[in-house]
């Protein structure tokens, strides 16, 4: 995430000369045109890497470079760059609810599928709790806006958000990025890859980022919402023989963060209360003036409250990518195959309070397994085409508990050890989805599409009985492409 005032920034690297040049094809995005013109933006938005201006689709671009200077650390940062995008997160480091162009879906459950997919590095990326990981050694974020079906195979009617990895050359390049802020904040990030034979690369790249919490909770003596995350990915590039290429990723990581705090908005008046006749609160607006049920009033302060339990939020994430290419004079071969693994586990004082009114334990496990298959056009000149077929399959199991009321169970006589008021919902989904696509584009004429005519209209001026002048106005307009 984007973090405020750091007090040290330290950038390292090791570049070999022909690094530079190898990363043309990957030009940085949103970089200002140059004095002898504009600087070409490659995205892969239609499967296929292609100039930025020649792309018709509404594409924003940002590149790898951007994203570190603009201090982007995760999906939530992109809103501040990309129009129409909007992040909301009821969790701290899951489940994000993701609109674009205002549409999307508002779900908080571990099976659900939102309007906007996420692919990264052509792999989509399903499992709610797996969709806020670290931004690192990214070589750029393509999101495009508007229904993407053709070509994604999975929930696309708002969008697609494409995050690619650098890939790994044959010239050495190291490099290092360290930060420190408030709340004894560190963050520290670096990659390394190189040739390994003439056929070889690879590419190690790692995050950490620790903060201590920043809200104080009174009733345990703690600072809460802290976060310790950490991620690691290994690629490997390979070249047998020059008309194939594979690419092999692995990655790992997690996230051990504390909860995110709620505040207790009262709607009774505490003085009716502590009388035993509750009534409503006269200021129900305002935090920290009216009580729950049990007469407690939070703090107005939103960074300080009273929470009977610590809570956490831990997120485990690994997975597996391999990307084979065969191409050909004519076409180009593609197969990407995947799997991965997320967990989640969430202890939450819904009640925020310091009494036990409802507590959450929440625990899901999901496992991804998808395969696709694409065949083009190996030419960019037109008239190109694609066509493939795609496969997905999630395992998802869900387990809730709701401890509900514990704290009135002594005044009604209930035994809480016999978990009357205990809530346990067990869900255990499979999710399966394939598709068959295909596009072919001819742009090499300009085709009129649709032709208006609008009819002439006269203008007759008169004077007396006879015509001195007469006028007509006819227009034509026809669409081209």
């Amino acid at each position: 995430m984007v973090r405020g005032n750091p007090l040290l920034w330290v950038v390292a690297g090791a570049v070999a000369p022909g690094a530079a040049a190898a990363s043309v094809s990957g030009a940085e995005a949103g970089t200002p045109n140059s004095a002898v013109g504009i600087e070409e933006v490659v995205v892969s938005a239609r499967k296929r890497n292609e100039n930025l201006q020649n792309v018709g689709l509404a594409v924003t671009a940002i590149g790898g470079d951007s994203l570190q200077r603009l201090r982007i650390g995760d999906l939530r940062d992109l809103v501040q760059q990309v129009p129409g995008l909007q992040v909301q997160t009821s969790f701290g480091m899951t489940n994000p609810a993701i609109f674009l162009r205002g549409v999307g879906v508002n779900d908080l459950g571990a099976i659900a599928s939102g309007a906007v997919g996420l692919y990264h590095d052509g792999v989509y990326v399903g499992s709610p709790s797996a969709q806020l990981f670290q931004f690192f050694d990214l070589e750029r974020v393509e999101v495009l806006r508007g229904p993407q079906g053709t070509l994604y195979g999975r929930n696309t009617p708002a969008g697609a958000i494409n995050f690619v990895s650098r890939t790994p050359r044959h010239e050495f390049d190291a490099r290092l990025r360290a930060s420190v802020g408030r709340f004894d904040e560190a963050e520290l990030e670096g990659a390394v890859g190189g040739s390994m034979s003439n056929t070889v690369a690879a590419r190690l790249a790692f995050v950490s980022n620790q903060r201590d919490g920043h809200v104080r909770n009174f009733t345990l003596a703690t600072d809460d919402s802290d976060i310790d995350n950490w991620a690691a990915r290994a690629s490997v590039w390979w070249q047998p023989v020059e008309s194939v290429e594979a690419i092999l990723r692995l990655h790992t990581g997690r996230s051990n963060a504390g909860p995110k705090r709620n505040k207790s908005q009262g709607l009774l008046d505490p003085d009716s209360v502590a009388a035993g006749l509750p009534g409503p609160c006269p200021t129900p607006e305002r935090l920290g003036t009216c009580s729950d049920p049990l007469g407690y009033v939070d703090t107005p302060d939103p960074y300080t409250g009273n929470w009977n339990r610590a809570g956490n939020e831990d997120v485990d994430r690994s997975g597996a990518s391999a990307t084979v290419t065969w191409a050909r004079d004519d076409i180009v071969l593609t197969s990407v195959t995947s799997v991965s693994d997320s967990g989640r586990s969430i202890l939450h004082d819904a009640d925020a309070s310091p009494n036990q009114l409802l507590e959450i334990n929440w625990k899901d496990d999901s496992r991804e397994w998808s395969q696709e298959l694409r065949l083009r056009s190996a030419k960019t000149s037109a008239p190109t085409w694609l066509a493939g077929i795609y496969y997905y399959h999630r395992d998802v199991m869900v387990e809730q508990v709701n401890d509900v009321f514990r704290a009135l169970r002594p005044l009604v006589g209930f035994d809480p050890m016999q978990g009357v008021f205990t809530v346990k919902t067990s869900i255990d989904s499979d999710v399966s989805a394939y598709s068959v696509f295909a596009e072919y584009a001819d742009t090499s004429e300009s085709i009129e599409v649709f032709t208006v005519k609008t009819p002439c209209i006269g203008s007759n001026p008169t004077s007396g009985r006879k015509a001195r002048k007469t006028s007509f106005t006819c227009s034509t307009m026809t669409s081209r492409w």
